[in-house]
Order: structure tokens, then sequence, then C-alpha cells
């Protein structure tokens, strides 16, 4: 535990247990082979775990990694769920709709319309959604149709397999990527017990507390660091004004 957080414990401040937070999801699955670097502008991504009362659900960019999934909806995603996803030892089943938001049967009805107006083309040559080729290519492999298949010789039911890939993907997160690199930490010095207009403790006067100390965390684009540098110059401000009395 950081110092500063263990130091306010010893002083009699209530801790909450801290875990981390906005870290990439651990996946092995096949579709994700020799696809790192791929991404999406939009996806909506599904969190389940055993035990937990509800799912969380993320909208936003996505990123294939060498080790799994990034981007700004798994981080998200990663935040509110950090306590959750800690308690399950970072297992969990993450749906993936990688055509931002169409349901199955939306997806369905695009490809049948590849298939009433371009029957004569090539599954992988006629992609209807928001991805690349790559991708696009991997998803008829995990389907099982191969590079030759025409819209006009494709089944209703290999249309359905392939939206319900695109739209419902299941993949298990076996951990948090590697190398430790969530970025922040949840938890820390309780909030009830500090007056934010001066990140002073309400227990013991003259003591402060900001950035990670507090259970304050915020999700991408440099909320933390603002958390910081705001709760930092909240304290200078109060202790200037203080020894200036």
């Amino acid at each position: 535990m950081p110092y500063g957080v263990s130091l306010a414990g010893k002083m009699g401040h209530k801790l909450v247990t801290p875990v981390p937070s906005l870290f990439t999801f651990q996946i092995k699955n096949p579709l994700l082979k020799d696809l790192a670097g791929i991404s999406f502008s939009e996806v909506t991504a599904t969190l389940k775990m055993e035990g937990s009362a509800q799912d969380f659900i993320q909208k936003g960019p996505c990123l294939i990694t060498h080790w799994g999934l990034s981007g700004p909806a798994i981080l998200k995603l990663s935040a509110f769920a950090a306590r959750e996803l800690h308690a399950s030892g970072y297992k969990a089943t993450l749906i993936m709709n990688w055509t931002q938001s169409l349901k199955p049967h939306d997806a369905l009805a695009l490809l049948e319309v590849c298939k009433t107006h371009s029957p004569k083309k090539k599954l992988s040559n006629e992609n209807p959604f928001p991805c690349v080729k790559r991708f696009w290519d991997a998803i008829l492999r995990e389907s099982g149709l191969n590079d030759d298949l025409t819209y006009g010789d494709v089944t209703k039911k290999q249309l359905q397999e392939i939206a319900q890939r695109m739209t419902q993907y299941e993949l298990n997160v076996k951990g948090k990527g590697e190398f430790k690199d969530e970025f922040v930490t949840a938890g820390g010095v309780a909030r009830e017990e500090i007056d934010f207009r001066t990140m002073e403790s309400k227990i013991h006067p003259g003591l402060y507390f900001a950035g990670e100390a507090t259970d304050v965390d915020g999700v991408t684009g440099g909320f933390n660091f603002q958390n910081a540098w705001t709760g930092a110059w909240l304290c200078g401000q109060d202790v200037a004004k203080k020894l200036g009395q």
C-alpha cells in the first residue's frame, strides 16, 4: 500500500482498499491472432462476471493488441468495473459488437442486401461493415467460409452466423494486460473524510490529501492528472492562507 494511504490508515482514516484501474484486457482468441494494430472507431463492449449484480457496457474506440484488447472503450470498462474485476481475479466474459451498435437482425439485413444486389461478388471483397479487410477476412475464416465463396452461394444460416459474430462476439478475459500497464488506482482515503474545498482531513486539521491518496479515479482523457493537479492546488492555497494569517 502506498505510504500516504498507509499513513492515513494509521492515523485513523477510513480507507477504501486500492485496486488497479484503467488497464487493457488479456485475451487469447483465434479471431484476434495476427490482427494486432487493427482499430475500430467505435464498438459496444459488454462485460459480464460471475457473482456481479450487473453487466458493464461501454462504447468507444477499440484497439486489438498483441495480448488482447485496449482503447478507450476497454479502459473505461476497466475503470467502472475495477472492483468487480479485482474480485473475479480478472476473469470475465466480454461480448463485442464490432459494428458499433447494430442488432443481429440489422447486420443480417445488410448481408442480405449484398446477397440480393451482388450475388456474383465474393464475400471477401464485399464488406458491408465498418471494419478493415483483415478483420473481415478473419470473421469469414472463423465462420468456416472460404475466400472464393460468393454471396449467391452463401446460405441464410451462414449469413446469420456472420451477423452474430459481428454483433455479439464472445471473448474470455483471462487477466489484465501485460507489464502491469494499469494507469491509476481506485481507492484510498474515503471521500467523506476529506473537505474537498481545501483537501484537508476532517479528522486531523493540517493534514491534506491529493491525487491517488484519495478515493477518486476517473476515466481516460487526463481526468486523473487534473484531479491530482487541482487537489494539490487546493492544498497549497489553503496552507498558504493559514500561514499568512
